[in-house]
This record gives structure tokens, sequence and C-alpha cells, in this order.
């Protein structure tokens, strides 16, 4: 496991992963059904959740359904911010066959 100020949440603010996290790039969308999509880079998976590269500020609370290349929508919540990373939570984890799937688009 490694650790990257970039990806570890703000003290107090969420769980620790209990998984291995992975670190990857792939680009990703974030689908709300009241708001226009929101292009994001994924650079860290794990089966919990995942951290991610946004531009627009979104709010910590969030909720939205992760969309990955090949994969179906994965719902989602925004748990931390800092800076333009966010960090979320996966509504239920993901499986190992998910996350290699996911790995093998990634760049």
């Amino acid at each position: 496991m490694y650790h990257d100020k970039h990806f570890d949440p703000p003290a107090g603010s969420y769980r620790l992963r209990c998984s291995e996290r992975r670190r990857l790039t792939v680009d990703a969308v974030l689908a709300r059904h009241d708001c226009p999509d929101l292009a994001i880079v994924v650079k860290d998976l794990s089966a919990e959740g995942f951290a991610a590269l946004c531009e627009a500020a979104v709010p910590i609370g969030t909720r939205f359904w992760l969309q990955l290349p090949g994969q179906q929508d994965i719902p989602s919540e925004v748990k931390w911010r800092r800076g333009k990373y966010i960090g979320c939570e996966f509504e239920r984890g993901l499986s190992v066959r998910v996350i290699l799937a996911i790995m093998v688009k990634a760049d």
C-alpha cells in the first residue's frame, strides 16, 4: 500500500480504507440526474472507493453514478475534498473482477 498526500483523506473526515489502493489513471464521468455530467480522472482505486482529479467544486455529500469505460454505473458519494481532488465511497464495494477490468482499461 502506498500513501500520497493528494489521496489521503483529511483527518477525521473519512474512515480509513481496509483494502489495497491501486494507483491508475482512467477518464471517467460523474453523472447526476439534476446536473450536467462532469469529466474526472480517477487516480486511485480500492474496493471501497476512489480518489479523482475533478475541476468542478463538487460538495461533500454529493451522490452520483461513477461511469467508467466498459462498466455499469457505480453509485458513489463524495466523502472528502482537497483542492482539485475528491475522495469518494462506493455504495457497495467492488469485486476483484471489476477492479481488474477497470485497471486493464487504465493508462
